[in-house]
């Protein structure tokens, strides 16, 4: 069972205030990721005191302490997202109490079971080869790529384990309870929802900081609002996401899978089996997925 609430008439707000609530969750993540980075820095003096007595000036300084922390850029996200989930989790909770608080009108929504869930990891896995095949095909990828090469040597540059973990699960969560879950859900306090997702989406394509990022966020953003939506439910993005990032890192980490790359043939065909799955999933999504619409409980009603 599920509690949604979408536009609310009776709720008001200034553009001031709607802006903050749509950024401080963002900056929370960011300011945990600088403190994770800084408290990494004070580690590695502490372990290696001659580390810092060999530094002859500041630009060295910066040199070498921006030369450990993208070395070790995965581990850093990694307990980054160890301290925002819970953070964002709280922020979620509170916005539900301020619903309640605020007499909102709430829908209550059956839970989709484990194989709808399932279903989005599929999509997700297939939209992120399909799309990225895409960008390659358009010629975006080879103008743009200069902007993404330094952000992918620090996604992709940990043991293949920790990258599945961080980068391909834990990173995806904590951003989906930032953008579905708190900053998607607010703006559906006051916006219908295509244009509460078209507005999340240019945020999580912003977020990314480079163009070639930003384009695929912003498509895949939109994907992301739409099963949130459908599924009344934040595992649905959490799970489309994750799926994406998964493959992503395999794509870049496993030899054998990267041979799809070196052959048209191989290239083509991939598209379309990518293609297909994409089509027949989100087909099935669209057709299958309509969780019921329940009474809520009388607590809810009073």
């Amino acid at each position: 069972m599920v509690f949604w609430t979408g536009r609310q008439e009776q709720y008001r707000t200034t553009p001031l205030q709607l802006m903050w609530g749509l950024m401080y969750p963002w900056l929370i993540y960011e300011g945990a990721s600088i403190l994770v980075t800084a408290a990494y820095m004070v580690f590695r003096m502490m372990m290696d005191p001659s580390l810092l007595a060999s530094m002859k000036d500041t630009d060295q300084y910066i040199r070498t302490m921006n030369s450990l922390i993208n070395e070790n850029y995965v581990l850093i996200a990694f307990f980054t997202c160890l301290i925002a989930i819970p953070l964002m989790l709280l922020f979620m909770h509170l916005d539900r109490k301020k619903e309640e608080r605020m007499h909102m009108t709430r829908e209550c929504w059956e839970l989709p079971g484990v194989p709808a869930f399932a279903l989005c990891l599929v999509c997700g896995a297939a939209v992120c080869v399909l799309f990225n095949h895409l960008l390659m095909y358009s010629g975006l990828y080879d103008l743009l790529s200069s902007s993404f090469e330094p952000v992918a040597d620090l996604l992709y540059s940990g043991s293949l384990l920790m990258e599945i973990i961080a980068v391909g699960i834990l990173t995806p969560v904590v951003e989906e309870l930032i953008f579905r879950g708190l900053i998607y859900r607010r703006l559906r306090w006051a916006l219908e929802a295509k244009w509460a997702a078209v507005v999340s989406a240019l945020i999580f394509a912003v977020f990314h900081g480079n163009l070639l990022q930003g384009i695929y966020a912003f498509a895949i953003g939109l994907l992301l609002a739409f099963v949130c939506e459908r599924y009344h439910h934040i595992m649905a993005p959490i799970c489309i996401h994750v799926g994406a990032n998964v493959i992503s890192v395999l794509l870049s980490e496993n030899t054998a899978l990267q041979k799809i790359y070196e052959s048209n043939t191989a290239f083509l065909v991939s598209t379309l089996v990518m293609m297909a799955v994409f089509v027949a999933s989100f087909y099935l999504i669209l057709t299958k997925i309509m969780p019921a619409r329940l009474e809520p409980p009388a607590s809810q009603n009073e």
